[in-house]
């Protein structure tokens, strides 16, 4: 059989057999677009703020962490003196 016998180059032009003015596409409605478009920017603003929040509390983690540090290297520091001198 030769190379391309017995295809039909209909099959390989559109998938969607579909004649284009049935197939199913609904038009843009500006209401509808911005009902999308005001959900849109409110969950951007939720996922913003949940952004905010967690480096709020990563702040204070980190800050909390380098207080307990200092403590501690204060305390060791304390404790090599006490060491030292007797």
């Amino acid at each position: 059989m030769r190379r391309g016998q017995g295809k039909s180059t209909f099959n390989n032009r559109n998938p969607n057999m579909t004649p284009p003015d049935t197939r199913n596409h609904t038009p843009a409605r500006p209401e509808h677009h911005n009902a999308d478009e005001t959900e849109e920017n409110d969950l951007k603003n939720i996922f913003r703020k949940m952004i905010e929040d967690l480096k709020e509390d990563m702040r204070k983690r980190i800050k909390e962490m380098e207080e307990k540090t200092n403590q501690n290297i204060q305390l060791s520091t304390n404790l090599k003196r006490k060491q030292f001198k007797t």
